[in-house]
Parts: structure tokens; sequence; C-alpha cells
């Protein structure tokens, strides 16, 4: 061995030293820790026995994520947040694949949307696609092995493998949907969670041992042709994790939208994440925009007809949570009404607010804008009222700038059509609160609820969230309309969310019909509009392991400019070029 090659071993044999050497200093608290790279999470928070995950430089990471660096900050996740529960159902979800495959081994499960407060899941035959309805049996001894791997403190490892051994694992084991995911990214490796021989792609962190599982924080209960998985959820109003109540009336309507919207996907082959990126892929992008385009039409056929069947209708209300696309929905009802004889006047909850001084004379950044108290609920009775005599009524303005009513110079008048074909469209989070419009005879209203409800399946056991739809949406709009940065969006979400828990979803039940505002090809248009701003949140901010969530999401799907998409489309109140939406803030006539 000559010299320079003896150098060269020394000074590799050096390099290597100094990486095991290597530190990390470690914030928790106001405490600074110094511990080797590679040092796992759970070592350092091992005195915290809430946590579930942890924050790492404000990214949530599973507890076994090794630490490398210089100076990180770090804070235990616990099981009580929005994170927490996160993590405590992607575990789950694993422990209910597991068990299937030990109880159940020749079918394969899908795991679907949440419908009220625990999620639909689906069993069907491995190799015909049959579907399987499951028996009390059959979930009874599901459960109960469920528990027993949380009771035996199983180790729920993350690993590298290859892409072709996954997928051939998860064929095996009844995840062909993911199988299929997998195979379509074109991946030679892919990071999974092995348990019990079965492997599992997590899209939140995983708990790394199955006893962490708080027990009876699960349970399997028939419904309709599957089953529900219900989980804990977090009470933002309490701060615990706990079991949510199931609402009948609320599930009844929620399932019907979501197995209708289902089969129609698996009808038109847009049923999957891979579906519909292989249709753009192939340059069959604008057969699925007017596919789903024709699909959201059907609806509104559809719902003016209902109206029609019932002549005694003079008030349509309309209620969703925030970006549902409830401003569009009611011009294009609007329009689809007109167009067989009727003669709609639309009418704004927004002009019924109060003086901010009746309201909260600490001023009107104390006031709970969302609440039903803040609307003179006098005034618009007797509006209401007044136009369904068929008189006429002024209709007030109000200055959202200053908080106050307008002055009734700036009031319009409105009157329904004298030939007996007038009707009233009016929106809003209240709208489904009977005590909005308690003057109103009950047989004179027809209400319906909004909201996007996919049925977009990302692999076997993760389903598009309507909520991360609406939140992207959100983001565009604010930008587009008002210029308004997308971490403020992020920081006013958290309220949002809490007002339509609040006012928006104890009303549901009261819906008579549902509309689904979910554009099956919406996700590839937000993803050009939307990724760059998320980009611009730095990794200092809190909001930041929320921009990591919502950009690992829109990795799954390919860009789709706008320039197809028709102006009557929903999607256009958020991205623009709408016949319906002004973006200056006013509606636009047609």
């Amino acid at each position: 061995m000559t010299a320079s090659m003896e150098d060269a071993n020394v000074a590799d044999a050096t390099k290597v030293e100094l990486l095991l050497d290597a530190t990390v200093q470690i914030h928790l608290g106001d405490a600074v820790l110094e511990k080797p790279e590679g040092t796992t999470v759970q070592q350092v928070l091992a005195d915290d026995k809430t946590a579930v995950a942890a924050r790492l430089d404000n990214e949530v990471v599973a507890l076994s994520h090794p630490i490398f660096g210089s100076d990180v900050r770090l804070e235990g996740v616990p099981l009580a947040s929005t994170d927490g529960i996160r993590v405590l159902t992607e575990t789950l979800k694993f422990l209910l694949k597991i068990a299937k495959h030990a109880c159940l081994p020749d079918l394969a499960i899908t795991i679907g949307r949440p419908i009220g407060a625990a999620y639909y899941c689906q069993l069907t035959d491995k190799v015909s696609g049959k579907p399987h309805v499951p028996s009390q049996e059959e979930l009874k001894k599901m459960q109960t092995h469920i528990d027993c791997l949380i009771e035996s403190a199983k180790p729920m490892q993350y690993m590298t493998i290859s892409s072709k051994k996954a997928i051939e694992n998860m064929s095996r084991t009844g995840a062909g949907l993911s199988a299929k995911m997998l195979t379509d990214c074109n991946l030679s490796q892919v990071q999974v969670v092995e348990c019990e021989g079965m492997y599992h792609l997590p899209r939140s962190p995983v708990m790394p041992c199955s006893s962490m599982v708080p027990k009876k924080s699960c349970s399997l209960s028939t419904f309709k042709e599957g089953f529900f998985l219900e989980c804990f959820r977090f009470d933002s109003r309490t701060g615990e994790a706990k079991h949510a109540p199931h609402v009948g009336p609320t599930s009844e309507l929620l399932y019907n939208e979501y197995i209708e919207r289902q089969q129609w996907a698996q009808d038109v082959d847009l049923c999957t994440v891979s579906q519909l990126n292989t249709a753009i892929r192939e340059g069959r992008s604008k057969k699925v925009i007017q596919a789903v385009e024709a699909n959201c039409d059907r609806q509104f056929v559809e719902l003016a007809s209902k109206i029609k069947t019932r002549p005694d209708i003079k008030l349509v209300l309309i209620a969703g949570p925030s970006s549902s696309g409830k401003t569009t929905f009611a011009m294009r009802l609007r329009v689809q009404l007109e167009s067989i004889g009727f003669r709609p006047e639309v009418l704004s909850v927004d002009g019924f607010y109060k003086a901010w001084k009746e309201i909260n004379s600490a001023g009107p950044q104390k006031v709970d804008w969302e609440s039903l108290d803040s609307l003179n609920l006098d005034q618009l009775n007797n509006v209401l009222l007044t136009l369904l005599e068929g008189k006429e009524a002024l209709i007030p303005e109000y200055d959202m700038k200053t908080s106050m009513p307008m002055d009734e110079a700036h009031w319009k008048p409105m009157q329904l059509n004298s030939r007996g074909k007038g009707v009233i469209i009016m929106e809003g989070i209240h709208c489904l609160n009977p005590a909005l419009t308690a003057a109103v005879p009950k047989e004179q209203k027809f209400n319906i609820a909004i909201a996007p409800i996919p049925a977009l399946q990302l692999d076997a056991t993760h389903v598009l969230s309507g909520t991360t739809i609406r939140m992207l949406r959100r983001m565009v709009r604010d930008y587009l309309n008002r210029g308004r940065p997308v971490l403020a969006t992020l920081r006013q979400w958290p309220s949002i969310a809490a007002g339509e828990v609040n006012n928006i979803y104890p009303h549901q039940g009261n819906a008579d019909a549902v509309m689904n505002s979910e554009i099956g090809y919406e996700m590839c248009v937000l993803k050009v509009h939307v990724e760059p701003l998320l980009k611009t949140v730095s990794p200092k901010e809190r909001e930041y392991s929320e921009v990591r969530r919502l950009l690992e999401t829109l990795d799954n799907f390919i860009a789709l400019p706008a320039g197809t998409i028709p102006p009557q489309s929903l999607i256009r109140e958020f991205v623009g070029g709408s016949w319906y939406y002004d973006y200056g803030g006013w509606y636009k006539g047609y």
C-alpha cells in the first residue's frame, strides 16, 4: 500500500470518527440539551408521557425520528391536539389493516372519508372485487384483535424498502389500492411502517409502539354496506381527546352523498388519484373536466326539480362551511330555477348584522361575528315575511369596514314576482338553524347543505379530505381577492373551524338535500396557484407543520392549468374567471 493510499484511509477514518462524535443542540422549552446526532425524538422526550409525536423545527415527526443538524427546536405533541389525533388515527388505521388481515385474509379493505365522527370502511373480495358486508361477529373479531395488538405492545418501525417489495406485500395483504398507487409512482424505494410483517404508507406520523394507543380509543360498528372506524376526536372547546357522538340524520345525508359520488367516480374511472393523474398524463384532461362539470350540472337540475315538486316552498336556505362554494352555488341555482319558470331573488344574510356597539361595547374586534346573536333576527324575519306576503321590502346594506349598518338611503327595494313563481334564495353559515328564520313556516323552507365531499382515494387507507380542499380554496381566493398572505389565512383557520363546529355542523341534519361541491379535478388546478404561496411560509412559523402536510398532499397530483375550465364552474369562484363571482367583492350580472 502506498503512502498516499494510507493517508487517504486515515482521512476517511477521521471523517467517520467526526461524524460519530457529532452533536446537536436541542432547544426543549427553556432548556438547551446537547445530544449525539441520530438520537431519536423519543429518547429526548423520555420524561414527557403525554407526547405521541413531536414538532421538530415546526414539522410534525414520529417519536422514532432521528435528530440531525447543529441546532434544532423540539416540543412534544400531546394526544389532545389536532396533530395528536392525526397520529392516533394513522396508527389505528394500520392496526385495523393488521386485524383485518389476521381475521379476514381473503378480503381487501378501503378506509374512506369521515362520516360524522367516524371513518367509513368497506370490504371487498381480493380476487373478484365483490363487496362484502361484514357481520357483527366479524367486526367483534377484528375489534378483539386490535385490543390484543394494543395490549401486547407491538413495535411499529419505519424503514425504507424497495417499491417492488412493498407492492407485493400490500397486494397480498389486502391493500391493493396502495399497491396500485405505488406502481404508478415509479419510485425505486419507499418509506413504510412495518408491524407484524405488514407494511403501511403513513401520511401522518405513526406511534412507535402499539401500547401507546389509549384503550377504548377506537370502536368498530356496522353501518349500511360497510362499517365505521370510530376514533377519538379533538374537541377544541374543551381541549379533550374523546369520542364524538354520532348524529343520525347527518350521517345518513353524508353517507348517501358520499356513496353516490363514489359510484359516479367508479363509473368514470376517477375514484383514485392514480386514475386522475393517468388521465391527465395521457392527454385526457378535457374529457375529465367535461365529465366532472356534467356531474355538477346534474346536481343543479335535480335540486331545482325537487324544489319545483313542492309548490309551498318560498325560501331556499343554503349553509355550509367556509369555502364550500356557497356564493357561486346560490347564483347558479338561481339561473337553474329561472330556466324552469321561477323568479328567484338572492338575499344576503350579511346585510342584517347589528351595529358592533349593540353586541360588544369593547369594540368590533371583540365581536363574535359568527354567533347568531350578532344578527338582527327581528329585522331579518320582518323582511322575509313582508316579501313572502308579496309586498316590497327594503333590504339593508352593511358596512363591513365600520361594522355598522349603512344609512337607509343605501338600502335597495326587493319584491317577489307577483305571478306566484317568486322564491327567495338565502345563504349563510346559520341558514340551516331554524332560529334564524323562526317566523317562516317550516313547510315554506327548503334547506340545502353544501360542502365538498370527495370520494377520491389517495391509497387504500386515505381519502382526499374535504377540509383540505376548503383550506386550499380559501388560501387562493384570499390571496387573489384581497392580496392576503397565505400565513394570515392559516392563522385564521382554527377560529373558522371552531365557528363551523358550533354553528353549522349541529344543524346539518335539518337539510332537505345535499350539494356536493367537490370538483373532481380541482386539486390539480389549485396546485398551480397554491404551491408557490405555501412555499413562502418560513419553517420558523408554527403553521409550517400544516404547510408541510398540505404540500405533501399536493405532491400526489399532476398540475393542471385553469385555461380549459368553463366560467360557470364552482372552482372559478376561487381561482378567478367566474361568471358569478367578481374579485372586486361584488356579484357580476349575467
